[in-house]
């Protein structure tokens, strides 16, 4: 019988940058996974991590933290998407703003800019307009399936990859990101796949037929459904009759992914049912969206989020303004009822394409698209715009891109980023340059770590 004291309770103290709970265990930080502050926790076993860290979990919470909330979702431990859902939903918006500070405020220094609140959704749940699931014959086990006495053979499953596992899906009962049609395509593709024993995919010797769905939705109630297969078969036919035929389904496309990554942005698309695209109302417009296309995931925060790039704006109508990374055109569409031009600036070609459609459905003539690399139009364009709108990927802008910006010299920045890491990267590149007078957080996706921001930049002889 060991001699060793019982482990002593220890409080949950505050939030890593990660999410994880920070609890000071013989003076050292531990990272406590699915911890709120306030908790007071009996831990499991302290493990030694990457980078010396120590991470440990709950073996027994006596006392939960005024902020902790319980899970909507039966998933969520496994699944690790929606990392902050045990996190009551203000804490969590507190949270984001707080390490948004953190990670900006010392870039400004005693120049510190218009510092707003962030902007939270009305309901944290079903938000998303787009939804990518996964078909695996080898399902993910979770810990209360690996402890119980049931035994399992090796089952298909139709998910999500959990977080850190590429080979193994989490079948789902229900995702809580999406309205249920979303889980009834997904379900239905894998009832239909076992009824007609179709074989699902395996991800590491790259064969199968069932291989990922995705789901996109818009505010109109419209449903595309765009199924991806690693093989054809005669049975996809039926299956494929069968999405089409569900409520609220407006347009399904089939595609043979036969390559060793999921990504179906360079592969041909067939067609099958319905309309070929969908509509979306948004920054006044009505977009076109089609199964490759961007668009912001969560729709009714993007209106939001518009309505701050508005403000931020200032536009009086007769103003030339520059859209970086201007996608299928939505920021332009809504900045063009304002200006007096609007170019907008895409490498991928569809988009563009889209883009100019976008503007023709929409009968607005002040405004034009060009297909180039940012960093190339900047070093290139002779005409003075008066505001440069640019909405970069999670990477943030070009090294180039930046230089030729700094270079170009515009009166005013107005910088969307979904990324606070590369956003802070890039302030600090342009600060010699521009002063940052206004940030706005927003938050576009409840319970996890992802924050949107709206900045805007003012040249310093300006100023």
């Amino acid at each position: 019988m060991s001699d060793a004291p019982e482990p002593l309770p220890v409080q949950i103290e505050r939030l890593a940058e990660d999410g994880q709970g920070i609890a000071t265990v013989d003076g050292r930080e531990v990272h406590v996974r699915d911890a709120v502050p306030g908790d007071l926790v009996t831990l499991s076993a302290v493990r030694k991590r990457r980078k010396r860290r120590r991470e440990s979990s709950i073996d027994e919470l006596h006392t939960a933290g005024d902020d902790r909330a319980t899970p909507r979702c039966a998933h969520t431990t496994d699944c690790g998407g929606c990392r902050l859902q045990h996190v009551a939903y203000e804490a969590q918006l507190r949270f984001k703003e707080c390490e948004l500070r953190n990670r900006l405020e010392p870039l400004f220094g005693q120049d510190q800019p218009e510092w707003r609140t962030i902007l939270g959704c009305d309901n944290p749940f079903e938000y998303r307009n787009k939804l990518e699931f996964s078909f695996c014959d080898q399902r993910w086990l979770s810990q209360q399936d690996i402890d119980s006495d049931a035994t399992f053979t090796r089952l298909p499953a139709a998910g999500f990859h959990p977080q850190g596992q590429f080979a193994k899906i989490l079948h789902l009962d229900r995702c809580h990101l999406m309205p249920a049609v979303a889980d009834s395509l997904r379900l239905q593709m894998y009832d239909y796949a076992i009824a007609h024993e179709l074989p699902f995919y395996n991800v590491r010797e790259k064969h199968g037929i069932m291989r990922n769905l995705i789901v996109r939705q818009t505010t109109r109630g419209e449903t595309m459904a765009i199924a991806s297969f690693g093989e054809d078969h005669p049975a996809l036919a039926g299956l494929l009759d069968q999405l089409a035929a569900t409520e609220g389904v407006t347009s399904v496309h089939k595609v043979i992914n036969p390559k060793g990554n999921d990504s179906i942005y360079d592969l041909p698309l067939e067609h099958t049912h319905g309309e070929p695209s969908i509509l979306e109302d948004l920054g006044g417009s009505v977009l076109c969206v089609r199964p490759k296309s961007f668009l912001q995931p969560n729709s009714r925060q993007a209106r939001i989020l518009y309505d701050v790039i508005a403000e931020f704006a200032k536009l009086e109508g007769h103003e030339k303004v520059l859209d970086l990374y201007s996608g299928i055109g939505s920021i332009s569409l809504m900045i063009a009822r304002q200006a007096g031009h609007v170019h907008g600036i895409e490498e991928v070609p569809d988009a563009v394409r889209d883009a100019n459609e976008n503007a023709a459905r929409n009968e607005i003539e002040n405004i034009s698209f060009a297909t180039a690399k940012v960093e190339s139009v900047l070093a290139d364009h002779t005409d003075n715009v008066d505001l440069v709108i640019c909405d970069p990927p999670r990477a943030g802008i070009h090294p180039a891109a930046i230089r030729a910006m700094i270079q170009f010299a515009a009166p005013r920045i107005i910088y969307v980023s979904c990324n606070p890491k590369s956003l802070a990267r890039d302030l600090q590149a342009l600060s010699l340059h521009y002063r940052c007078v206004r940030v706005q957080p927003v938050d576009m996706f409840p319970h996890t770590l992802h924050l949107e921001t709206v900045v805007e930049l003012v040249k310093r002889e300006l100023t």
